[in-house]
């Protein structure tokens, strides 16, 4: 059987510490407002995506520095942060630094954020962003086979709605990792060509392509493990040294306690609690986080003087359980294409789309963009429209060439109100007795009627209720910014992780692959033989035993992963039979959103008892990890003999142990796995621990995550 231990070692933390950077702090962001000049930064100019861009033999590298990047990969936008900084800086000044390095804001042409519009010509040619609209304008690239809103078919609750199936129509042979891997490097790409053009930090061109680069990304709450090693992996292919996830609201409330503190008037005091409300284009994200500190005097005027450092070197303290919820922006146009379908029985949309050249998709794609300047600049129902109606272009040469689709404040108003009363609901889930404030980051903050909204339902209960400023990029950049690591109190996660194996069939163990019991031939003296469902089990000729397939081993039990103050381990020792000539394995972790207990059959079985696939909560945790087997023979292990069906004489077969390993903290997590060595496995061959062993390994796979100080907080989810 597998042996599973929790380890809390101090060895584990030289994982981390290989490519360990702890961000530094400072008082406020740098931010240039002008445009860059250098030409089309945001295109990648090869096909092949898959490979990290390698730099020129003539470059010489930079030795000693980082380049780092905040992104917030929106659903309607993205934005990107960056920073140049000596490896291993901390919170304390490098002793090459006078001060903390700037924080820089990357311009996408005039704009602080590019449209989440993505997509490759004819060549292969990626283009993202305001390139990308240049390409259709030109008419390289057509308007159908723009990729919008792709980060919404990540989402579980999207697998199966008409955006994901667009987006997936869209890619074609291409698969979501390869969307975003392509997105990555051109955004690495993109980011170098704006601090070239700046001489930032009066390093060359060259010295800035040479630099290694490393991505501290932000996700929603809402969003799984198995999601988050999907961003990681991709971030990792495109040719980032190091990548780390922390969530969107962690990030905001780094970047406000960072822009609205000061050492003598803190924005919120040590006791008070501040409720972020991140508000996307397809999300919310909601957390609150309480100032920690002690009163130490009296400053001018007799103000307080509390024992907090600076800016975001404030102490926060995460309290309460964080959830997520779909209540971004984007819902309300979710609505509107409702709203669209009982204006227009399916008769008149067939009529209408067909008159204009659409079809349904593209007709409710191009009335929801349309919509979006009245739902931007929506004041309330009391308040005139910028327009009274909004305008969908047809196709080309169509019968009809246009429509105008007229609306009422009083129906823009029906459009919003459940996205509202959801972020109401979230909110109050968040209050707390010494809850403040209430901080809207995200680009559904600047919605003025929104801020209203929530101000007439929380100020008059005692809280500030604050959007985000036209310019403010909280996301993209307050993830790079260093704070005090929140304290957390023991949150539970539901979430678990494990691995599916194979097991020798065991009726008290397996019911579901048992034959059940004749109860008319039921005798107390003469028990029935117990047998297995031929359906369901196997005969493995290698192990010479009767097998079931694709049982639930446990990683880590759901609930264990709540201390993000520790860096975790959780380690599971498997037994392994091959047969000679096998030259790699293959190991897959899953991860699931509820607990399931070992043994568990994780497949789902059709009326027929025929396979149905894999139950919808199990989720694969990242790629496979496929490891090359050593030389058995030349390292000393020993052939096991072995008998066929019937006793026959078969061909011996090589076993040996692996050790899985599941480590990190809060959010990022992931897998290494290593072979142990001839006579350091830590069992016997009969499966009994073998006291004292010390296990060597062969070399195994894993990554290693860029720091320690950024830990995402235990989260709920709210459908």
């Amino acid at each position: 059987m597998p042996k599973r231990h929790a380890s809390h070692t101090p060895a584990l933390l030289s994982l981390y510490r290989d490519q360990s950077t702890t961000v530094g702090a400072r008082d406020g962001d740098v931010v240039m407002n002008d445009a860059p000049s250098a030409a089309s930064p945001s295109q990648a100019p090869v096909a092949n995506m898959l490979m990290p861009p390698q730099p020129s033999v003539k470059q010489k590298s930079v030795s000693g520095y980082v380049l780092q990047h905040g992104l917030d990969w929106g659903t309607i936008t993205c934005s990107l942060a960056c920073r140049i900084v000596p490896k291993g800086t901390d919170s304390k000044l490098h002793p090459r630094l006078s001060k903390l390095p700037d924080i820089v804001q990357i311009y996408f042409d005039n704009a602080p954020f590019a449209r989440q519009a993505l997509g490759w010509d004819p060549r292969g040619n990626f283009f993202f962003g305001p390139d990308l609209a240049r390409e259709v304008r030109k008419g390289t690239i057509d308007q159908k086979d723009v990729i919008e809103l792709p980060k919404l078919a990540l989402y579980d609750v999207h697998e199966t709605s008409d955006i994901t199936k667009q987006v997936l129509k869209q890619l074609g042979d291409r698969t979501m990792k390869q969307l975003l891997i392509a997105h990555f490097m051109a955004l690495d790409t993109h980011a170098r060509e704006f601090l070239k053009t700046r001489r930032f930090q009066k390093f060359t061109p060259a010295q800035i392509d040479c630099m290694p680069s490393q991505l501290f990304l932000p996700v929603p709450e809402i969003w799984g493990f198995a999601t988050n090693k999907t961003m990681v992996d991709a971030a990792y292919m495109a040719g980032f040294n190091g990548v780390e996830v922390l969530h969107e609201s962690q990030s905001a409330a780094g970047f406000y306690a960072a822009h609205l503190s000061t050492k003598n008037a803190p924005y919120f005091a040590p006791g008070e609690v501040m409720i972020i409300a991140d508000l996307g284009g397809g999300t919310g994200d909601f957390s609150a986080f309480e100032a920690v500190g002690e009163a130490i005097g009296q400053g001018d005027k007799g103000k307080v003087v509390y024992e907090v450092e600076m800016g975001a070197q404030v102490t926060l303290r995460h309290v309460g359980l964080a959830e997520g919820a779909l209540c971004g922006s984007h819902i309300i146009n979710l609505n509107l294409i409702e709203w669209l379908k009982e204006i227009y029985d399916t008769q008149a949309r067939e009529q209408l789309c067909a008159e204009l050249g659409l079809d349904e998709t593209e007709f409710f794609r191009r009335a929801s963009m349309a919509f979006d300047k009245i739902k931007e600049s929506f004041m309330g129902p009391d308040y005139l429209l910028i327009e009274d109606s909004f305008h969908v272009k047809g196709a080309k040469g169509a019968v009809r060439q246009s429509i105008d689709i007229e609306i009422t404040p009083a129906d823009v108003a029906d459009l919003f109100q459940p996205v509202i009363d959801n972020i109401i609901r979230c909110i109050d889930r968040q209050r707390h007795k010494r809850a403040k404030h209430v901080i809207i980051p995200g680009g559904f903050g600047k919605s003025s009627y929104l801020i209203e909204m929530l101000r007439e339902n929380f100020e008059i209960q005692g809280l500030e209720v604050s959007g985000q400023a036209a310019d403010d990029m909280p996301i993209s950049s307050g993830s790079l910014q260093r704070y005090h690591v929140p304290k957390v109190r023991g949150l539970p996660t539901s979430e678990t992780f494990g691995i599916l194996q194979a097991e020798e069939w065991d009726p008290e163990l397996h019911p579901d692959a048992t034959l059940q019991l004749d109860m008319e031939m039921l005798d107390e003296e003469v028990p029935q033989e117990r047998k297995p469902d031929l359906a369901r089990v196997s005969f493995d000729e290698t192990d010479n035993k009767t097998n079931v397939y694709d049982r639930w081993q446990a990683l880590t039990l759901s609930g264990v992963l709540q201390d993000t103050d520790d860096t975790y381990a959780y380690e599971l020792w498997e037994h392994r039979v091959v047969d000679i000539g096998t030259k790699e394995i293959i190991v897959q972790v899953y991860c699931a959103d509820t607990h399931i207990d070992d043994h568990t059959s994780i497949l789902r079985w059709g009326r027929d008892w025929t396979q149905g696939g894999r139950r919808e909560d199990v989720k694969a945790f990242g790629e496979p990890v496929t490891l090359s087997l050593p030389d058995f023979e030349a390292e000393g292990f020993e052939l096991k003999k072995r008998k066929g069906r019937g006793g026959a004489k078969a061909p011996g077969v090589w076993e040996f142990y692996y050790l899985i390993r599941l480590y990190g903290k809060g959010a990022n997590v992931d897998v290494s796995v290593e072979i142990a060595k001839s006579g350091t496995q830590p069992f016997y061959k009969n499966g009994k621990p073998r006291p004292g062993s010390h296990p060597k390994f062969f070399s195994g796979r894993g990554h290693t995550l860029v720091s320690e100080q950024f830990n995402p907080n235990p989260r709920g989810n709210v459908g």
